[in-house]
């Protein structure tokens, strides 16, 4: 299962760092946004694709690349609509995926009509993750200073 999560950070992130979220491990598998945070100052906001420790992913249930349709209602709008974007990183139903081409606009009985192509990006294996979840574990063991039996 992936989410998208917005870390604030004053230190860096990086791929295959495991972060808690909402009392669950999960693993940075992509970082596609960083900006100075509006929200903290002096903290960088990061927005990362992150996969849960342990989870079964459905993946391979679904084409990687494929194409919806979004219909905007235009005769409701009072604001300016935002409109799907290419590299737009979105969050269906524990999969993630990103925006990757706009295959055709047209107007239709006073709706704007997009067709998207977007392709999903693909769950880490579980070996992968237990790598870096391995890796994360080890690195927060110390090392203390003692005796042995040897040395009495």
């Amino acid at each position: 299962m992936q989410e998208i999560i917005t870390l604030y950070r004053k230190t860096a992130a990086f791929t295959g760092e495991v972060v808690e979220h909402d009392g669950k491990q999960f693993v940075i598998t992509h970082i596609f946004l960083m900006e100075e945070s509006t929200d903290y100052p002096d903290f960088l906001e990061i927005d990362a694709v992150c996969q849960m420790v342990g989870a079964a992913s459905d993946y391979d249930d679904y084409e990687p690349v494929f194409t919806f349709v979004e219909r905007y209602d235009l005769s409701k709008v009072t604001d300016p609509l935002v409109f799907e974007r290419i590299g737009e990183v979105y969050n269906d139903e524990g999969l993630c995926g990103m925006i990757t081409n706009i295959l055709d606009i047209k107007y239709e009985e006073g709706d704007l009509i997009m067709v998207i192509e977007a392709t999903l990006i693909k769950p880490w294996s579980q070996e992968q993750m237990q790598r870096f979840v391995k890796h994360n574990r080890v690195g927060k063991f110390d090392v203390i200073e003692g005796s042995s039996a040897s040395d009495s």
